[in-house]
């Protein structure tokens, strides 16, 4: 009798009420990896019945391959729990997400594990997301962005530097649909946190992860991030909530890093400056000059990295009171 191969990697599509058309579109894109053993869970977060039928029919119809699953209660608990909840019923060594309206390129998954083939000592890889504003097949040429700040090169960030480095803007934020991380590392720092299920609860887990496992950036595009009005990000944007929420996360880390032990002056240093960058943002209007003034903070925080040694600056934010 054969034996089954182990399974390699759980691809995790958390959704709710995600429209038909984005859902299959993204079940379609982890089933056309190759090269890889996988399987696929789609983790409902409360959704009605027409697309959680939708999911329920293709877990059905794939022989095995895709998992259909839903919190106990069946309530829409947010996107921390429901992603923790397809980790805990993985049974790959790794775990990769897709949000459900975004959507993988070929070979992500083998060139993701080939990476960690390379470099052991990484605990998550990420690379380069396509920002796919245009998404109807009817309105013409895509409009796309491919940003690459801090990752024009393959390298192993040792921690606890990516996230001083992804708090003061010097490489991209990961998106969650982008990246691979093995299952040890993110049961061990606790996955996402629930008390934060929508926005800035992808940078929570960066910094749990980051403060004390590698890292490994790499330079090639894995995934199309779609950009549309429904998504939390724009929803925030609209609302002008985004540096409420920025400012409780950086709270939040500031009380995390305490209470683990994890006293770094970098990331004090990092975080103070951005919880004073958001209280500047609180005093200024949402508009071109409240931008301005952001901006010009922002310039005069680079100068000063340029012109003040570390030790210094982080003497000086550490005496700050008024944050």
């Amino acid at each position: 009798m054969s034996r089954r191969k182990s399974i390699e990697v759980s691809a995790i599509i958390p959704f709710y009420d995600t429209p038909e058309d984005f859902l299959r579109e993204a079940v379609a894109s982890v089933l056309e990896q190759t090269s890889v053993t996988m399987e696929l869970l789609l983790v409902d977060d409360g959704s009605g019945s027409a697309i959680s039928s939708v999911a329920m029919g293709l877990a059905a119809g794939s022989g095995g391959q895709v998992r259909y699953l839903t919190h106990p209660d069946g309530r829409n608990r947010g996107i921390s729990a429901t992603r923790n909840l397809g980790v805990a019923e993985a049974q790959g060594e790794y775990v990769a997400f897709l949000d459900s309206d975004d959507v993988w390129v070929p070979g992500k998954l083998s060139e993701q594990l080939d990476i960690f083939r390379q470099t052991p000592q990484a605990d998550m890889v990420f690379g380069l997301s396509e920002y796919w504003y245009d998404w109807s097949p009817v309105s013409g040429p895509a409009s796309t962005l491919i940003p690459d700040i801090g990752a024009k090169r393959c390298r192993l960030i040792q921690p606890p530097t990516f996230v001083s480095d992804f708090l003061r803007g010097r490489i991209i934020v990961p998106n969650p649909s982008n990246l691979m991380v093995r299952r040890s590392a993110y049961l061990d720092c606790g996955g996402f946190e629930e008390s934060f299920p929508g926005m800035y609860e992808d940078q929570v887990f960066f910094a749990k992860l980051g403060l004390e496992r590698g890292v490994c950036v790499v330079p090639r595009r894995w995934d199309k991030y779609r950009q549309h009005q429904r998504s939390v990000t724009a929803q925030a944007r609209e609302s002008s909530s985004e540096d409420a929420a920025r400012r409780r996360f950086l709270l939040w880390l500031m009380d995390y890093c305490r209470s683990r032990g994890l006293d770094r002056p970098e990331i004090r240093e990092a975080i103070a400056k951005e919880l004073w960058l958001c209280k500047s943002s609180a005093k200024t209007r949402p508009d071109p000059a409240g931008r301005r003034s952001r901006w010009r903070r922002k310039w005069l925080l680079r100068m000063e990295e340029l012109l003040i040694p570390a030790r210094l600056r982080q003497r000086l934010w550490d005496r700050r009171t008024d944050l």
